[in-house]
């Protein structure tokens, strides 16, 4: 059980973790993809956005024994002034009570400037992620396609 964490960016040394991560079972279902993602293609993707300017990648460590155990993405879309964001928990941490406390910790540190709408575009199934994003703040916009739409104003200055 983790009692106590903090948040820091995702480094090279992260990739790895963030690969398996992803290719969870459960990820897979609950992604807008939902197809398991390729070493080489997860590769490509990471270099891509690390150094974008447009992509943080936040990931929350043990702060006991600095285990790795789950990741914030916000990807910004400058043009509507909007943020996209997604949450991923190791499996071996879910349902433990760190998402919401992970998700905060990450909108914290998160370097963008605002104002901005943050998104977050959720199965309607995956019951957990609804409630973490509702238990920060974000409200139920839409649904659009196969995903609820929630929001959340971001005014980091």
């Amino acid at each position: 059980m983790i009692r106590d964490f903090r948040v820091r960016r995702a480094k090279e040394l992260d990739i790895q973790t963030l690969w398996t991560w992803r290719n969870d079972p459960t990820t897979i279902k609950n992604s807008a993809t939902g197809k398991y993602i390729t070493w080489n293609e997860h590769v490509k993707w990471f270099n891509n956005v690390i150094n974008s300017g447009i992509v943080q990648i936040y990931v929350g460590l043990d702060a006991d024994t600095g285990c790795l155990f789950g990741m914030v993405r916000f990807e910004l879309d400058k043009n509507s002034s909007s943020c996209e964001v997604s949450i991923n928990l190791s499996r071996e941490s879910r349902g433990e009570g760190l998402s919401r406390r992970l998700l905060l910790g990450a909108i914290n540190n998160c370097e963008f400037q605002g104002p901005l709408t943050l998104l977050a575009y959720i199965k309607p199934h995956n019951i957990p992620s609804v409630r973490c994003f509702e238990g920060v703040g974000f409200g139920f916009k839409r649904k659009t396609g196969e995903f609820l739409e929630f929001t959340k104003a971001f005014e980091k200055i």
